[in-house]
């Protein structure tokens, strides 16, 4: 017997043992990974995620465009506000005052250091001026808004450029701002206005007069802005004293910032040459919970977190001009007169304060200064911003510590650390060409500028925190579920409530073995409910008991077994019943037994003051139940706002996507010159009978040579020129048979073409192309003639199964790529257009021989007026450098009705001018069927679509030209929405149905002109080289924000974190609901009752 006891000893002792290790494991275990998670969420407190690839542009402003002419200071005017104050009969005295003027004029960041040489020189003659206001000066000598712009036009309707463009202060000096709420006429707008323009905040129903920014809809050249400027009057120029000799300098950037002084593109003043700026925005917007997140851990800040004096929304780029403006500032006293100066007391610099401003912003100063500029207020913090400088304000004070910057140039830089980056941001992707423009409206008015957006949606990005409380929150509970099973109202059931149970269930017991007791002497045994429910702890063979137990006993525990009898029919005891094996936590709390069994023997009013703790405690509990059962709905209402605003998000799938898995780009050559003008005579004159002059037949030529999406216009200035007459006799001719024949031929256009370093007939590689512009020739295009007959495809995967389906029909494979770089893709030679073959004016209607270059996606059509210039000259070489982006949408995407995921799938919409659904495709037929509601008719390079609808001849193109203006605007596809007129708004083109794709592919291109020495190249007129700049692509994926399994774990994750609900405590409800049912069904009548006796 001794060893078998030593051996249960062991025994569990050994269990104990064993339990006690496994807790220790586990709880360990939880700590370290509730501590990997904190530390996760301390040292990535935020991320920057893609949005979206296809945000469509109505949703936000156009760009702010800022004009700064070359002249700043006119010199017959600044002479006559000098001779106010000296005499200037002089002839030095007027060389040294144009010293002055050079100064003034290149004053200005990051170049003040053009200015050292005119003020040495003019040095003793600025003490003299101490009285002029150099602001008001700047104003006077500035170029007026007359004198700078000749004609404006927005979405092709001219509009008053002295109305569209207001005054601009900016580190250059004083300039001309369109659609900028940092000029004279915006700066008035309000910190909530700006928000809204820019979409940061919902916007409300009132809006400030002069604050509502222009917003566009449409895509390429003479769709947005277009600004015509004067010539240049060279003898107001400084010539050598000023930064550019002559033209005007371009800024682009956002409406609540000023532009970046430095970045500006030189327009030139010069006859018929274009400038062409395409735009694609890239937008960052913060999540309001970043908000709550300190500045330095977030490392941004809100544009209405802090207040500059210069502008009241704050910015980065603000934030460093005013840095440099205070630098000045302690430097010399005074301030600069580009901005707004706050009331400090402080002068306006003047003329004779230039030296100062010189020395101190020249490389060489090496004297440190330091001085506290401003006090901010950001949320609850108080910052003290300090600037120390030694003078060299183009560069920025790097952080402490930080690698690869030499000691002196530290010592010579600029404190601006204050400055941090804005939660909100947008900058734009600019894509320049400079290329000649034979309209005669750009020869009269020399410099003309077309900024237009270059894609049809930006880019967007979005901050948020890494983990939200909640995640957190639940990342530690469900840490500690798996390894102790700890839920949140299980935290609660501390010892002392287990010992205070315990104490009570105690003294039930000993109520209960007296109960016993009286029952044996009465002759009545105890139910076997309480015998089961207490087991062993109650004496059933007790010593008789006193005489006054069972005379006591004997009535009480009839009452109390009638009572009990009655309580089981009730309804409440089905709720306990329920309650009791409920799996929500918490609730067997409220309804525990041992409550229950005290309220029983109630009458026997022996444990008054017990009762009255199980009273307080079911309180508690049902508080604390109700409590998380708050929290649950609210988190649960979170993720449902969360799913019902954002249903659909974008990743990046991969950054280095094998070049070989998507087509290489498809490639179109358009010749500027369409028509051979010898085969179009014997043309007209083989089909028509009449006699006619040969001036009128030039005259019609001219018209189908302009006869291109969105220069229709272009045509009215010929059509209006005494033709009428002799095109009524053209209408038996058909436009697409005629301008097949007179089209340059495949052999008269390429000289040689080169695949992948291989040698090939540029007629092979090269098929006829229909697109807006006319017929031209593409390359690797499905939307080509010759692959009219294939099918059609947008995804990877679909790609991959149509090459393997087609295998045998070369006509119908993609051409692919697997390397990058220069001459590792497509190479082109061009020869020149013959000379007599020209038409008699296409100097001025197309300009010199060149062809135009397009890049775009193989299933879509080539965008008119885009693209790049190859002029016919021998030795110049176009080398287009691309990077592809792809986007792809996952199956559960299509589950999504179009409203929410807002783009369409290729197979669900149906174009009668692609077999395949794209965004360009929709718009092309949207406006092929405005012009056939218009005119009745279609442009002939799009015959092939409808038989029953005929090709528009020549007495219809009248009437295409006068309707160019509505092709190039359609209304945005929602209601009421700042930024446009209610003329834009009512626009007749609605082109709404053409959303996006779900599946899309951009090109991002670098195009770079110059000479090359290779011997074909010198002995073609013009070539073009083009290539990956990469050996990768970029892929996102867009995908649901939630599916509906994702949303069933979220909620079910929630619901048991805080309440350890399930699908089986629903089963549950069910179960007793239906027993419920059962017992109101079978409920026993009144006269059933037992009603006690007393």
């Amino acid at each position: 017997p001794s060893s078998r006891h030593n051996k249960w000893v062991t025994a569990v002792k050994a269990k104990e043992i064993f339990w006690v290790t496994m807790l220790t494991i586990c709880g360990l275990s939880a700590c370290y990974i509730g501590n990997e998670l904190w530390l996760k969420f301390r040292s990535m407190p935020t991320q920057l995620a893609v949005k979206d690839t296809h945000v469509p542009l109505y949703e936000f402003p156009f760009p702010s465009i800022t004009i700064c002419p070359a002249i700043k200071v006119k010199k017959t005017k600044a002479l006559e506000y000098f001779s106010k104050y000296i005499s200037i009969d002089n002839d030095t005295i007027k060389t040294e005052l144009m010293y002055i003027m050079s100064a003034l004029s290149t004053m200005q960041q990051p170049t003040y250091f053009r200015m050292a040489e005119y003020v040495e020189k003019s040095k003793h003659l600025l003490p003299l001026f101490r009285d002029i206001n150099l602001t008001d000066f700047m104003l006077t000598t500035l170029p007026t808004c007359n004198e700078l712009f000749g004609r404006c036009n927005w979405h092709g309707e001219v509009i008053s450029c002295c109305e569209a463009f207001s005054l601009q202060r900016t580190e250059e000096g004083f300039c001309y701002s369109f659609n900028s709420l940092t000029s004279e006429a915006g700066k008035h707008c309000p910190l909530s206005e700006v928000l809204e323009n820019e979409g940061i905040v919902e916007e409300d129903d009132y809006m400030y007069p002069g604050c509502q920014l222009r917003r566009n809809t449409a895509v390429g050249t003479v769709t947005g802005l277009e600004v015509f400027l004067y010539k240049t009057n060279m003898s107001e120029s400084l010539g050598l004293g000023q930064r550019d000799k002559d033209g005007a300098r371009v800024m682009i950037h956002t409406s609540y910032q000023f532009p970046n002084a430095g970045d500006g593109i030189w327009l030139r003043s010069e006859e018929g040459r274009r400038l062409n700026i395409m735009i694609s925005p890239v937008i960052t917007v913060t999540s309001s919970r970043v908000k709550d997140l300190s500045v330095a851990t977030r490392g941004c800040v809100f544009p209405d977190e802090r207040e500059l004096y210069i502008y009241h929304v704050y910015t980065q780029s603000s934030c460093l001009i005013q840095c440099r403006m205070e630098f000045i500032l302690f430097t010399c006293g005074c301030h600069m007169y580009f901005f707004i100066t706050p009331d400090d007391g402080k002068p306006m610099c003047g003329i004779p304060d230039l030296p100062c401003i010189n020395h101190n912003t020249l490389l060489e100063l090496w004297a440190v200064v330091c001085g506290i500029s401003k006090v901010y207020r950001v949320g609850r913090e108080r910052q003290m911003l300090h600037i120390c400088s030694a003078g060299h304000i183009r560069m920025l004070t790097p952080p402490k510590g930080t690698p690869g910057f030499e000691s002196r140039l530290i010592r010579d830089s600029l404190d601006c650390s204050q400055c941090i980056p804005t939660c909100y941001e947008t900058t734009h992707e600019i894509e320049m060409e400079s290329s000649p423009d034979q309209r005669t409206s750009v020869w009269k008015l020399f410099s003309y500028l077309d900024v237009a957006y270059g894609n049809l949606g930006s880019k967007k990005y979005q901050r948020d925190i890494t983990f939200a409380w909640t995640d957190l929150l639940g990342g530690y509970i469900g840490n500690k579920c798996i390894y102790l099973y700890a839920l949140t109202i299980d935290q609660l059931t501390v010892p002392q409530i287990s010992n205070c149970k315990k104490k009570i269930r105690r003294k039930m017991i000993d109520i209960l073995t007296y109960a016993y007791r009286a029952s044996t002497l009465s002759g009545r045994r105890l139910p076997k409910a309480y015998q089961s429910c207490f087991g062993s702890r109650v004496n059933m063979n007790p010593k008789p008991a006193p005489m006054f137990w069972k005379k006591e006993f004997a009535w009480s525990y009839s009452t109390v077994e009638r009572l009990a009898i009655a309580k089981s029919k009730r309804l409440g005891n089905i709720f306990r019943e329920y309650a009791r094996y409920c799996t929500v936590h918490g609730v067997q709390y409220i309804f525990k037994d041992n409550s229950s069994l005290i309220e029983r023997f109630d009458i026997l009013n022996i444990i008054t003051r017990r009762r009255r703790r199980a009273y307080y405690s079911r309180c508690t509990w049902l508080v604390i139940v109700l409590t998380s059962f708050v929290c649950a709905s609210i988190l649960v209402h979170t993720m449902w706002l969360k799913f019902n605003s954002s249903p659909t998000v974008t990743a990046v799938k991969d950054t280095h996507l094998a070049l070989y898995s998507l087509p290489f780009p498809a490639v179109n050559v358009c010749p500027m010159d369409k028509i051979k003008r010898s085969v179009a005579y014997k043309y007209i004159a083989d089909r028509i009978n009449v006699s006619y002059q040969e001036s009128e037949l030039d005259n019609f030529l001219n018209v189908l040579t302009l006869f291109q999406h969105p220069l229709y216009s272009r045509m009215l200035y010929y059509l209006n020129s005494g033709i009428s007459g002799f095109l009524s006799q053209l209408t038996t001719i058909n436009i697409t048979d005629f301008m097949l024949q007179v089209l340059p031929t495949c052999n008269e256009v390429f000289n040689a073409c080169f695949w992948i370093g291989h040698s090939y007939n540029c007629c092979d590689l090269f098929s006829l192309q229909r697109s807006e512009e006319g017929f031209c020739y593409s390359f690797n295009s499905l939307t080509s003639v010759k692959k009219s007959e294939c099918p059609m495809f947008s995804t990877l995967d679909t790609d991959m199964d149509i090459t393997h389906s087609n295998s045998t029909n070369w006509e119908c494979i993609l051409r692919r790529n697997t390397a990058a770089g220069s001459t590792s893709g497509l190479q082109i030679f061009f020869k020149q257009f013959t000379k007599s073959e020209r038409l008699k004016n296409a100097s001025i209607i197309t300009g010199q021989p060149a062809v135009r270059v397009q890049v775009f996606y193989v299933n879509e059509y080539p965008e008119s007026g885009m693209g790049s210039i190859v002029t016919a000259k021998k030795g110049t070489k176009l080398s287009i450098m691309v990077k592809p982006f792809v986007t792809i949408s996952t199956d559960r995407i299509k589950h999504l009705p179009v409203v929410e995921r807002f783009c369409y799938f290729p197979d669900e919409q149906h174009l009668s001018v692609s077999k395949s659904y794209t965004q360009k495709s929709c718009l092309i037929e949207c406006r092929l069927n405005y012009l056939h509601i218009k005119c009745g008719c279609r442009p002939y390079y799009f015959n092939m679509l409808d038989n029953r609808i005929p090709v528009c001849n020549s007495t219809q193109l009248l009437c295409i030209a006068q309707h160019n203006s509505e092709l190039r605007f359609y209304s945005p596809p929602i209601g009421n929405i700042r930024g446009f007129l209610l003329t834009e708004m009512k626009s007749p083109l609605n082109c709404s149905q053409c959303l996006p794709t779900c599946h899309e592919s951009v090109f991002d291109l670098d195009v770079d002109y110059s000479l090359d020495s290779l011997p074909l190249t010198r002995h073609s007129y013009g070539s073009v080289d083009i290539f990956y700049r990469n050996e990768g692509a970029v892929k996102y994926e867009r995908d649901v924000t939630f599916g509906w399994i994702d949303l069933l774990v979220s909620f079910g994750g929630i619901a048991g974190l805080f309440l350890g609900f399930s699908l089986l405590t629903i089963i549950e409800f069910v179960y007793w609901g239906i027993k419920f049912l059962i017992y109101q069904y079978n409920k026993p009548s009144s006269s059933n009752k037992i009603t006690p006796k007393y």
